[in-house]
C-alpha cells in the first residue's frame, strides 16, 4: 500500500500534509501540479480498493453536493491498484470533533445547526441519506461554513421507481444511532436516523459532552 505522500505526485498533485490517518484510510492535502502561481490545495482521501462500496461512496457524494452549500464537494475518484483516492473540497478550518472538544473557543452552535439541518434538507431532497453523522464528518471551511462530509455509509433511500427503501441492521457510530437501529430484527427509516444523529450533535456542541457512547434500553 502507497502512501498519500507517495501517490499524489503518481495522480499529478504535489503532497503537502497529511491530516488524519486510521484503520478507515488516510486523508491529505495536495495541490495539483501546474504553472499556475494561485494553487488551490484540495484534500486527497484514499482508502482500501472496494470496487462496489467506493462507486456507491462517491455517486452518492457527487449527487449531494451538487448545488449544496453545505456540502463538502467532490471532484473525483481514482483508482491506484489496491487503493481508491477521492479529491474533494479542503475545510481548511478542520473538522467539528476538533472544535468541539479540542478548542478553548466557543462553538457558534446556533449557526452551524442551521447549516447541518439545511446540509441535511438538501440530500434529503435528493433521495440521499448520510447514515453516519457526527462531528468527525461535519467540516468548516474557512468563511466558517459548516458541510456535511464523508458518505462511506451514504445511499438512496427510494427505489428507481420512487418507493422508500426501508433499511435493517446496525449502521452508522455508535452514541449517534437512533433507538430505531438497535432494535434487533427491525427496519427503520433513514431520513429520521440523520436527524436524530444531528440532535445528538447539537448536545455535543452545547455541553461539549457526549450524552452517552452507547444507546440501552435504560
Amino acid at each position: 500500500m502507497l502512501s498519500n505522500q507517495q501517490l499524489a505526485p503518481l495522480l499529478g498533485y504535489n503532497w503537502r500534509k497529511d491530516l488524519t490517518s486510521g484503520n478507515f484510510g488516510s486523508v491529505s492535502v495536495v495541490e495539483k501540479v501546474d504553472n499556475n502561481p494561485e494553487k488551490n490545495q484540495i484534500a486527497m482521501k484514499t482508502v482500501k480498493h472496494d470496487a462496489h462500496r467506493s462507486e456507491r461512496e462517491f455517486s452518492s457524494h457527487m449527487k449531494a453536493s451538487e448545488g449544496a452549500d453545505h456540502v463538502i464537494k467532490i471532484f473525483a475518484m481514482e483508482n491506484v491498484e489496491l487503493q481508491t483516492v477521492f479529491f474533494m473540497e479542503l475545510a481548511s478550518m478542520g473538522d467539528l470533533f476538533h472544535l468541539i472538544y479540542e478548542s478553548p473557543s466557543a462553538v457558534p452552535y446556533h449557526r452551524f445547526f442551521k447549516h447541518l439541518i439545511a446540509g441535511l434538507q438538501h440530500l434529503h431532497s435528493k433521495d440521499i441519506i448520510h447514515l453516519d453523522i457526527k462531528p468527525e464528518n461535519l467540516f468548516i471551511s474557512a468563511n466558517n461554513v459548516l458541510k456535511i462530509g464523508d458518505f462511506g455509509f451514504a445511499r438512496s433511500c427510494k427505489t428507481d421507481n420512487g418507493d422508500e427503501i426501508m433499511l435493517d441492521g446496525k449502521r452508522g457510530t455508535h452514541g449517534y444511532m437512533a433507538p430505531e437501529i438497535l432494535v434487533e430484527n427491525a427496519r427503520w427509516r433513514g431520513p429520521p436516523v440523520d436527524v436524530w444523529a444531528a440532535g445528538i450533535v447539537l448536545v455535543n456542541m452545547i455541553t461539549k459532552k457526549e450524552p452517552w457512547k452507547d444507546a440501552v434500553e435504560s
